[in-house]
């Protein structure tokens, strides 16, 4: 009786609202203790970001002077530590076992190729726009803390949807019911981002957005909770 409860509950916190302070209240403003409830109230946590940067390095070596096999094992061994993950970072990444500065379009070409052959061994997975992760991943995605991560890896764009959904998923669990801003914050905590930019906030609320069209969870007014 979670929605019954909840009406009651608010019915008597309106009740004492009213009732004359016998102390000067806070110097904290009430809104201010809104926005951080679902922090303080109930954060569920989540592992650091791992980068992959266990391969053995290749300088010395040109991308594309690689064999097929050893580029395939590499892009293998990259998604198995960091996917769900964009094709962008997995280049970024073999850029930097070979020592080189930038991703220019001889490592991006070498990578899609790398990618797509270990797709056809059936070693990884293509999800979303772009992503890759193995088949653990999928049955079980994890959801990651990139509080410590610099540049293009912190870019709204470098979340996976699936990992945004799965961090959707945890909030929820932890809170029963979560309000619709207090949702997207619950999630961007969670994925270690401090600040809820507009373009971080467009990413989630893409998520959250489908996953209430497809009625994987639905909203009252207690808030986002998931469908029973």
């Amino acid at each position: 009786r979670r929605p019954a409860e909840i009406d009651r509950l608010r019915s008597a916190l309106d009740t004492a609202r009213r009732i004359p302070p016998l102390r000067k209240p806070p110097a904290t403003p009430a809104s201010a203790l809104a926005i951080t409830e679902l922090t303080t109230r109930s954060k569920p946590a989540a592992p650091a970001y791992k980068l992959a940067y266990s391969a053995a390095s290749m300088q010395g070596q040109e991308p594309h002077e690689a064999t097929a096999e050893k580029m395939i094992a590499i892009v293998i061994e990259i998604v198995s530590i960091e996917g769900p993950v964009h094709g962008d970072e997995v280049a970024r990444r073999v850029a930097f076992l070979f020592g080189k500065e930038r991703t220019g379009p001889r490592i991006v070409t070498v990578v899609a190729k790398g990618l797509a052959a270990a797709q056809a061994k059936g070693k990884i997975i293509r999800i979303d726009d772009g992503f890759w992760l193995d088949a653990g991943q999928r049955q079980d995605c994890p959801v990651r803390d990139r509080s410590a991560l610099t540049g293009p890896s912190l870019k709204a764009e470098m979340l996976s949807p699936t990992e945004i959904e799965m961090a959707a998923w945890l909030v929820l669990k932890e809170n029963g019911s979560v309000l619709r801003d207090e949702l997207a914050q619950g999630i961007a905590r969670l994925l270690g981002f401090q600040r809820t930019g507009p373009d971080l906030r467009a990413r989630i609320d893409q998520v959250v957005s489908r996953l209430a069209a497809e009625r994987k969870i639905q909203e009252d007014a207690a808030g986002w909770l998931v469908r029973s």
